[in-house]
């Protein structure tokens, strides 16, 4: 078995990833900036497990996908490693099998005739989408055909040997368009399990979406956004420049006679005042997910109602003219269901106007921490919002700010409540460390710089 560690930056805390059947760690260098430590392992052509690599670790969580939940049952139920959770994604215990895992005569079949081109028709299946296939295909693995048919072939001859180990996996994940593991075969193999969640993924799914989503903790987002918001209206003036620049794409857009809108993640209310300015409307509703922030949007003089709460699981039962969001969406863990469903709240002719940011953004602090959101860059978002909304429009900019000194970015990141995801704890020795990195990096004539990318997205209902 092979390892290679994706992000190293001294964290107590490993995600642990056991890839599938030929596989390395280029399809999943994107975790490098996870936030904590993150090591792949892979090439089941045999299964020594170095387990002294993972012993000085405070916590471990292992995530295992396709062989590599085969492999990893076998290798964990005998370790004594600090793991808090386990997640098994599209894979069995058995492995290889007619009623619990892949049928015997396909595997059979996969390595009498593996060469370039069944790899190819392979990847095809495993992906199952065109835009998930060519996102792969920027990643392939770098590994030989020799290579990899040994390993499949060890994979089958020690499937056989080896009797399904005893290991409790915490969370079972079953993509029901799955063509490699037969979802059907999936839901048998663990149909007494109590945590198993189905998705409308194929084979291979997007696993940082699912880690990040895990290490988001939006009750620490919400309780940081909360002790800001007096903090936020003096030091976010990007952010109000975002929600003047957004309000100012939505003026060529008329709104119907009966001016519903609604407002995700309203903050203190840089963009709400401008729409209920513009658009006096009848019916406003307002979310965010802090609480804390209602008093600050209680002067506005329409009538409105606030819904506190993670706009992704709060179903909105309204109609409305205008949904929009300015600084908010990139917060999301599943950004295409959010789309998918606020979609149907849209009235004909709606209008929709987000601002999120792009892959630049924070630039400096994901270099030097390893850790920050996940930012998608303009073609992507493009696409996505495209599949939804018609008339789409998207435009971008760079705001650069140059503050004295690197602890003057903390003290602005902290103030604006944007570190949300950073859990990060400061002692001298990574402060200084910080700081130096930060001025050999990013020092400019007048102080230190500091990028944000912000991304404006308009469009009408289809």
């Amino acid at each position: 078995m092979k390892y290679y560690f994706v992000s190293h930056c001294d964290s107590p805390n490993l995600i642990l990833i056991f890839a599938g059947w030929g596989m390395d760690e280029k399809p999943f260098r994107e975790l490098n900036s996870i936030g904590c430590d993150c090591c792949i392992c892979y090439d089941y052509t045999c299964l020594d497990f170095d387990e002294s690599l993972f012993r000085p670790y405070q916590t471990i969580c292992v995530y295992a996908w396709s062989f590599g939940v085969w492999a990893s049952s076998v290798i964990l139920s005998n370790t004594a490693l600090p793991i808090i959770k386990s997640t098994a994604i599209n894979g069995t215990i058995p492995a290889i099998d007619d009623e619990y895992g892949i049928p015997p005569a396909i595997f059979q079949g996969t390595l009498d005739s593996l060469n370039e081109q069944t790899l190819h028709k392979f990847y095809r299946r495993m992906c199952g989408q065109k835009e998930v296939l060519e996102s792969f295909q920027n990643h392939l693995p770098d590994r030989k055909l020799d290579d990899l048919k040994k390993e499949l072939e060890n994979i089958g001859n020690q499937v056989k040997e080896i009797n399904p180990p005893e290991y409790q996996w915490d969370e079972i994940i079953i993509g029901t368009r799955d063509m490699i593991f037969p979802a059907e075969n999936q839901k048998r193999a663990w149909s007494t399990h109590p945590h198993v969640i189905k998705t409308n993924d194929a084979h291979f799914i997007d696993l940082f979406r699912k880690i990040y989503s895990d290490r988001i903790d939006k009750k620490l987002i919400a309780n940081r956004f909360g002790k800001t918001a007096e903090s936020y209206n003096k030091g976010a003036k990007v952010q109000m420049h975002i929600a003047d620049s957004l309000n100012k794409l939505i003026h060529p857009y008329p709104i119907s006679e009966k001016n519903r809108i609604l407002e995700i993640g309203c903050g203190t209310g840089f963009l709400t005042r401008k729409l209920a300015k513009k658009y006096s409307p009848d019916f406003f509703m307002i979310n965010d997910l802090c609480i804390e922030m209602e008093p600050y949007i209680s002067d506005i003089q329409n009538k409105f109602v606030f819904i506190p709460g993670d706009a992704e699981k709060i179903v909105f039962s309204e109609t409305y003219d205008l949904i929009a969001s300015s600084s908010a969406i990139q917060w999301f863990t599943d950004l295409e269901t959010f789309l998918r469903k606020i979609e149907k709240n849209l009235a004909s002719g709606g209008v929709i106007a987000f601002s999120t940011f792009g892959i630049n953004n924070l630039q400096e602090i994901k270099t030097i921490t390893n850790c920050g959101l996940k930012y998608e860059n303009v073609e992507y978002l493009n696409s996505l919002f495209s599949r939804y909304f018609d008339s789409v429009e998207i435009t971008e900019e760079i705001i650069s700010l140059v503050f004295p000194s690197p602890r003057d970015v903390l003290r602005h990141l902290k103030s604006t409540g944007v570190n949300g995801i950073m859990q990060e704890h400061w002692n001298k020795s990574k402060l200084s460390r910080f700081e130096y990195d930060y001025r050999e990096l990013y020092t400019t004539k007048k102080g230190v710089s500091l990028t944000y990318h912000p991304i404006y997205i308009t469009g009408r209902k289809k």
